[in-house]
């Protein structure tokens, strides 16, 4: 069923977005979930399918995206200096480990394997989108 909403979620943007843009993103997911394959490889020594490395990558940032409405929805009723005094080593604690956990459920590695393999992936996709923030500008 995710895969259907994957291709759904595709076919709008390719309906939305110009040709070169549509191009670039394809291009850029298929680098970062390469490099997800190979990083999944060589620190798990898991064999994972371009698809499942995608989903990998999605379902993290779901999940953070969804930890970070929960940390910001939950504080509605709360003063600013009583958010302020929360500490933010626990906000971050949060978010990296929502992060973690979705490479966890997804690859079905362990849980430091998803840590490296989240880190590593990180660091390419920042990389894979830096160069090709030059590509469109």
């Amino acid at each position: 069923m995710h895969y259907f909403l994957l291709t759904f979620v595709f076919l709008w943007f390719a309906f939305v977005a110009p040709l070169r843009v549509v191009l670039l993103t394809a291009a850029c997911c298929l680098a970062i979930a390469f490099g997800v394959r190979l990083v999944a490889h060589a620190i798990a020594g898991v064999s994972v399918g371009y698809g499942k490395a995608i989903t990998a990558v999605l379902l993290s940032a779901f999940l953070l995206l969804l930890t970070l409405l929960l940390i910001a929805g939950g504080f509605r009723d709360m003063s600013w200096i009583k958010f302020m005094a929360l500490n933010p080593l626990s906000i971050l604690f949060m978010l990296v480990a929502s992060y973690v956990v979705g490479y966890h459920l997804c690859l079905g590695t362990q849980l430091w394997a998803s840590s490296v393999i989240a880190l590593l992936s990180a660091v390419i996709t920042v990389g894979v989108i830096f160069s090709a923030r030059s590509m469109i500008a």
